[in-house]
């Protein structure tokens, strides 16, 4: 015999279910009862909160036709009914969560960094524990201040009992405390977290990168569309351009090109002759290319000049 009041808890929950535009399920263990009710009050105009026994959640949901959100009911659970879209609700069940204490023998998410700078602290022998779990203190002002930075729990490791009561004695709520989503139902399409979790942000970069991927096939396919023409004509105006220029053909384009090629080439040359074939125009125009001959260099070119003249000048 099954008892009456499972079968009323039941149906209850079927009309509820039917009723709403999404159902979704959420993880509930670990939370204070106080903080739950500050939760459900918090969400109680756009979201229901309905709390029951598992399978009673589960035969509801199977009741209903809902057999793929019925299968990821496993633990405490609490049964989500809103008219939001799913990622409205997790958006909303993420921001109802509140900062909480850590306890011994949970890991830590992200390391657990306590600060340096000045506590609330009282001299006293608690300073004693600061630096029993490493963390660098000294009494100045008549309170503990913390000297540096400290990393008290790296990521993934465990919090130990010491640990956790210096972090509550500092004030340090490193965790957070509220409904885990964890999957939502609407229209015959199942959403999990992994999902939702998924920002707008995420979403718009995904959508751009997509796009930035596509163009880029496109233009390297060869395929015309509205958005890779005016690349792939930039890109046969360049080839052209340098084949005209690369195989000495003269439009309007290319002229340009040559009288610049023409005009460094006479530069070059020019800078290979004697100063005594320059005019001074020609030798202001090659000063740029000219590289600054080394100090010695110039100086044994100049006495080499000297006895060259001294040797003309010397009678046979």
């Amino acid at each position: 015999m099954v008892a009456e009041w499972k079968i009323k808890e039941v149906k209850e929950l079927e009309e509820k279910i039917k009723g709403s535009k999404v159902v979704a399920l959420a993880r509930i263990e670990n939370i204070p009862a106080r903080q739950f009710q500050s939760i459900r009050r918090k969400l109680k105009k756009d979201v229901i909160i309905r709390v029951s026994r598992r399978r009673l959640i589960q035969r509801a949901l199977k009741n209903s036709k809902i057999d793929e959100l019925s299968e990821k009911a496993e633990g405490s659970v609490a049964l989500i009914l809103t008219n939001l879209d799913p990622f409205k609700l997790n958006s909303l069940l993420k921001e109802s969560k509140a900062p909480s204490p850590a306890k011994p023998g949970q890991r830590a998410p992200f390391d657990i960094v306590v600060p340096k700078g000045e506590t609330s602290l009282p001299p006293g022998p608690v300073i004693g524990e600061l630096q029993q779990v490493g963390i660098k203190a000294q009494i100045k002002g008549g309170k503990i201040v913390i000297v540096e930075d400290c990393v008290l729990v790296k990521k993934g490791d465990t919090i130990s009992e010491k640990i956790a009561n210096v972090l509550n004695r500092l004030g340090i709520e490193p965790f957070e405390t509220g409904l885990e989503l964890i999957a939502a139902y609407e229209d015959g399409v199942l959403y999990p977290r992994e999902i939702l979790d998924i920002t707008k942000d995420d979403v718009l970069n995904q959508l751009k990168d997509a796009h930035s991927k596509a163009l880029n096939l496109a233009i390297n396919a060869k395929i015309f569309t509205k958005e890779s023409i005016p690349f792939l004509l930039q890109d046969a105006h360049s080839k052209a351009l340098n084949l005209a220029f690369n195989a000495r053909i003269f439009v309007k384009e290319t002229v340009e090109m040559f009288i610049a090629q023409a005009y460094r080439e006479m530069l070059s040359l020019a800078s290979k002759l004697s100063d005594d074939a320059l005019d001074d125009d020609l030798k202001a125009r090659i000063a740029g290319l000219e590289v600054e001959k080394p100090k010695e260099e110039k100086e044994e070119k100049k006495e080499e000049k000297e006895e060259k003249a001294a040797k003309e000048e010397k009678p046979e």
